[in-house]
């Protein structure tokens, strides 16, 4: 936004001098948003030291609302102990009140919500769930269905606006279990819903886009090229593929899930958060704020109707200089964020705004 510097200072002059119309006048004649997703924002995880329900996690809120972002994908966690297990519990890393309290602050910040239970398996993902046999594999959606629904009911109680009814399920992604699957959390839920694929690959596997009202899809690709090349030739391929299965399949794009940690050398591998936590690479800023800025502007396409970033967490004072984590708060990728997104209307909402949980 090329007049963003000159409104952030000005904003506060006018306001004191002018009725609130004149104000909102001068911002919107000073600059024109670019054209992005209808809805963008950001998948929110709660921190260890910010529970969702705590003051801390309505101030991180208020700056991610500050960033232009108009909606959030929030994360609760299943679990099961290894790829091949039938039985899927609920983790303990986000409880059912946690939830709810950041639905119901997100909702006061008018933000659109998103709820997308993720699963969770210790030293696999996934995309590993397999079951060979046809029995093994009905127990296990028998599970998986059961734990679904129940934030599905979550979600109609209180408003989310969709629900993910699977992330990245690779080995599953044919079953014929999916329509009986999605028939039953229609029964309970009158949002949208969609299933996050893996990659343009898992997009064109799943067989179900049919039954569910977008297409959801999470891009982690080798970008390593993309560093090299100007004309970041990968990106754009991969939303140009994505528009094309949004025709053929009538229904638009949700990339639900994008995004790289700021650390060197991980352009190449930005899926690969294992190998984060376990090694200590130098910190890299400029990768990810670079990465970011391409995936925001090559997904203004008609077609991809929604774009969240991996990830922005319920602590104020998370990322900064120093951290290699995915999260962009406090870094320069935030700032780019803020300068594709951040309109007239979202600079002078923030003046009036009261941070309360």
């Amino acid at each position: 936004m090329v007049a963003g510097g000159f409104i952030k200072m000005n904003v506060k002059i006018l306001s004191q001098n002018l009725p609130v119309l004149y104000v909102m006048a001068f911002l919107c004649t000073a600059c024109t948003p670019s054209s992005q997703p209808e809805l963008r924002g950001f998948n929110f995880l709660q921190h260890s030291h910010a529970a969702f329900d705590s003051e801390a996690a309505c101030r991180s809120l208020e700056q991610l609302k500050d960033t232009g972002a108009n909606s959030i994908v929030l994360v609760p966690f299943l679990e099961q102990d290894d790829p091949q297990s039938t039985q899927v519990r609920f983790s303990h890393a986000v409880t059912d009140e946690q939830v709810i309290a950041a639905i119901k602050i997100a909702s006061r910040y008018n933000l659109h919500r998103i709820l997308k239970p993720q699963l969770l398996i210790k030293d696999s993902w996934a995309g590993a769930v397999r079951q060979e046999d046809p029995d093994q594999e009905a127990a296990w959606f028998k599970s998986y269905e059961k734990h679904l629904l129940h934030y599905a009911r979550i979600a109609e109680t209180y408003g989310v606006e969709a629900l993910v009814i699977g992330t990245e399920l690779e080995g599953l992604r044919g079953s014929t279990h999916w329509p009986t699957l999605i028939r039953k959390v229609r029964s309970v839920f009158s949002g949208k819903l969609t299933y996050a694929a893996n990659g343009v690959e898992g997009v064109e596997s799943f067989l179900y886009w049919n039954l569910l009202d977008h297409i959801g899809v999470t891009l982690y690709p080798d970008l390593s090229n993309d560093l090299i090349e100007s004309d970041n030739k990968i990106t754009y391929s991969i939303v140009d593929q994505l528009q094309r299965l949004a025709e053929k399949n009538h229904r638009s794009v949700w990339i639900l899930e994008v995004g790289i940690p700021s650390a060197k050398g991980w352009e190449a591998h930005p899926w690969d958060w294992r190998r984060l936590a376990s090694t200590s690479p130098l910190p890299d800023q400029k990768i990810q704020a670079k990465i970011i800025h391409q995936w925001l502007t090559a997904s203004a396409k008609p077609g991809i109707n929604g774009i969240w970033i991996w990830q922005w967490t319920s602590l104020p004072e998370a990322g900064g200089e120093n951290d290699i984590s995915y999260t962009v708060q406090n870094k320069i990728t935030q700032k780019i964020v803020q300068q594709l997104w951040q309109t007239p209307v979202t600079l002078l909402a923030g003046m009036f705004r009261e941070c309360t949980i």
